[in-house]
């Protein structure tokens, strides 16, 4: 969904950048090492010796791409296995989020979470269709644009054109790619990974992104479960197309916040309505949108929750905007820097927003032409009330980076050929033979808010469990360190119990900088 980022730790995401870079780069320097040891044989498949931030066994599959026309060939789908340490009795998967980054990429992240469990617990990671060893889609002219630009929208239409151009039939005419790299799809491909391997039921782990493919795969394959973790869980049916939990949400958590703090006093939220009146009147609008990104972004990053509230404040009392501006510049270093100007193998701008323009709702038909689609959209603003995104207006709050919500992103992406393959089937049950689920979300997370989490688990049916970890944004259990952590372990020795979480009613509550 509009909802992507994994940023949980800033010193994190570089290690993974780090990792990823690295990676590629032994990958090619020790082709003739790796060759020179013995593969490694699970199930159907040889594996071999590589490293991705931990020594793991690489392998690979071949799954069509698109499964509903052989003519159009295959792609490879890549994965890494970490065998348990002592006698194995079950494989954990994790599934990365985004959509755009390779579950390889944090494989090191997931073993470290498992902990202790790793002792008698396979792992297994598989880069969705499209990201990191799974066939990755580069569209350069996307991938290494600089942020922010104006220059998105056209060059994400490009990358789309791109994806119909690339994949070729035997007859040399080219496959429609740009709707086949859907999370439905991934799913797919995940059970062919699985039966390659030989793996019987398993436990699956998914992350932002990732617990969209692990709904996706709960409703095809429950069969094949033995326990489901959502950790930042949103909805992958019936999700809002204008995301109004993430406005409401985050109005409560900077006020919570504020309240928790020692010296922040009265309402952070009513200062921001101040500070974006006074901006549209004394200022252009490149500060209310740089408002728009801070606010949102907080979801995923303590920092604003931190930094924001003494920002304000020096400008309504100074008219000093030097520190919300070097908020802003922080927020588009930091937060987007996984996004744009890194290689396609670590991120994947180009399949985030094939992922989004075919299976996110939009706020208008992707069926229509893109003139069609700029009606529609107009249509659907002016029937919106106005104050839905207070205190900005509907045109300011979509004019925000299309990176974490995709409002009008997707208005010149090719046109859908191939039919509905929504994410969950309609009519699909999400509980068909009551496997147990863990959803998590954090308490200040507005990209994927606990009331969307909530919403999940009351889908699912009475199988699952839904828990809000205080004072925490975005990911709950990825940092193996934490309360969450913890939780997940409990939950994964024996999903059929209620595991202890007390724990996460008492994370520290932030700390607000002094102004």
């Amino acid at each position: 969904m509009p909802r992507p980022p994994r940023k949980r730790i800033i010193a994190a995401m570089r290690r993974r950048l780090l990792v990823g870079l690295v990676t590629v780069l032994l990958v090619s320097a020790t082709t003739s090492v790796v060759h020179a040891v013995t593969p490694r044989r699970v199930g159907s498949l040889a594996l071999h010796r590589c490293r991705l931030g931990v020594a793991a066994w690489c392998g690979s599959l071949h799954v069509p791409l698109d499964y509903t026309d052989a003519s159009a060939g295959t792609i490879r789908i890549g994965f890494g296995w970490l065998p348990a340490r002592g006698r194995p009795t079950g494989t954990v998967v994790a599934e990365e989020g985004g959509p755009g980054y390779p579950s390889t990429g944090t494989a090191a992240d997931y073993a470290a979470m498992l902990g202790g469990l790793r002792r008698h617990r396979n792992l297994l990671v598989v880069d969705a269709r499209g990201t990191g060893r799974s066939t990755p889609l580069d569209c350069r002219s996307l991938q290494w644009l600089r942020v922010p630009s104006p220059r998105i929208p056209s060059r994400v239409a490009a990358c789309g054109q791109q994806l119909d151009h690339t994949f070729r039939r035997a007859d040399g005419s080219y496959v429609h790619a740009s709707d086949l790299f859907t999370t439905a799809n991934t799913a797919r491909d995940l059970a062919r990974v699985l039966d390659a391997l030989g793996l019987g039921t398993v436990d699956l782990y998914g992350d932002s992104y990732g617990t969209y493919v692990a709904q996706s795969f709960l409703s095809r394959y429950p069969g094949r479960l033995r326990s489901v973790v959502l950790d930042s869980a949103y909805e992958a049916r019936d999700l809002d197309p204008w995301y109004r939990t993430t406005p409401t949400t985050a109005h409560r958590a900077f006020d919570i916040v504020c309240r928790r703090a020692a010296h922040c006093h009265g309402s952070t939220w009513r200062r921001l309505g101040r500070t974006v009146r006074r901006l549209r009147r004394h200022h252009d609008g490149r500060d209310v949108t740089a408002l728009v990104n801070i606010v949102n972004d907080a979801g995923y990053d303590t920092y604003p929750y931190e930094h924001l509230d003494p920002a304000l404040r020096a400008y309504l009392r100074h008219g000093d905007l030097r520190a919300l501006r070097r908020l802003y510049a922080r927020d588009i270093a930091e937060d987007y820097s996984d996004y744009v100007r890194t290689p396609a193998s670590y991120y994947s701008d180009g399949l985030y927003f094939a992922v989004a323009c075919s299976d996110y709702p939009q706020l208008f038909d992707m069926g229509a032409a893109p003139a069609q689609r700029r009606q529609q959209l107009d249509a659907s603003i002016a029937a919106l009330p106005a104050d839905t995104f207070a205190p900005f207006t509907t045109r300011e709050w979509l004019r925000m980076l299309p990176y974490t919500e995709t409002y009008t992103a997707c208005l010149d992406w090719p046109t859908p050929t191939h039919a509905a393959d929504p994410p969950v089937p309609d009519g699909a049950s999400m509980d068909a033979t009551g496997v147990p689920v863990l959803v998590l979300n954090g308490e200040l997370d507005s990209l994927t808010p606990a009331v969307g989490g909530a919403h999940v688990a009351a889908q699912i049916g009475p199988a699952a469990q839904a828990y809000v970890a205080a004072n925490n944004v975005h990911l709950v259990a990825l940092d193996a360190t934490t309360c969450g952590a913890r939780v997940v372990r409990r939950f994964l020795t024996d999903p059929r119990r209620r595991p202890r979480a007390g724990c996460l009613g008492r994370i520290p509550a932030l700390r607000v900088a002094r102004g």
